[in-house]
């Protein structure tokens, strides 16, 4: 297996939070974040929900709300994961899934120093066929956060 260096803030919120990052341009927006390297641990698990927990939680907040830890060591606040569908009419799970694989273009917030793309790096981490079950389950997860209309 390949080791992926990635980049790691520490939130203020007195536990050290695991947030992979691309890119040298992430800054510390608020005193007491910190950001540095660390390598990149692979869950056993392709579990939707362990993987967002894992990989997503500490940005876009265990809800998924956009409220996690590590906010105030991001330039643009992460957007809150449980409204995708109203925002955009129906849940889209190809477009969703790409956009986290990194094969549709991506909004300068993510992909830069905002989100890594995870399709490459569950890739890099062992068989094709996981990391797809991985990115799969993780669209899932994300399809079953979904908020209805008020």
């Amino acid at each position: 297996m390949t080791t992926i260096r990635v980049r790691v803030a520490v939130a203020v919120v007195c536990v050290a939070v695991v947030i992979p990052m691309r890119g040298a341009d992430m800054t510390a927006h608020q005193a007491g974040t910190a950001v540095k390297s660390t390598e990149f641990q692979p869950l056993v698990s392709v579990d939707g929900s362990d993987n967002f927990l894992a990989y997503c939680a500490a940005c876009h907040g265990v809800t998924g709300k956009g409220d996690g830890p590590a906010v105030p060591a991001l330039k643009v606040p992460p957007p809150d994961l449980t409204i995708m569908a109203r925002r955009a009419g129906k849940f889209d799970r190809v477009a969703v899934e790409r956009f986290i694989a990194g094969l549709d273009k991506v909004p300068a917030a993510h992909g830069s120093a905002g989100m890594p793309m995870w399709g490459p790096i569950f890739k890099s981490q062992g068989p094709r066929e996981v990391a797809s079950m991985r990115l799969q389950n993780l669209v899932k997860h994300l399809e079953s956060i979904q908020r209805r209309a008020l």
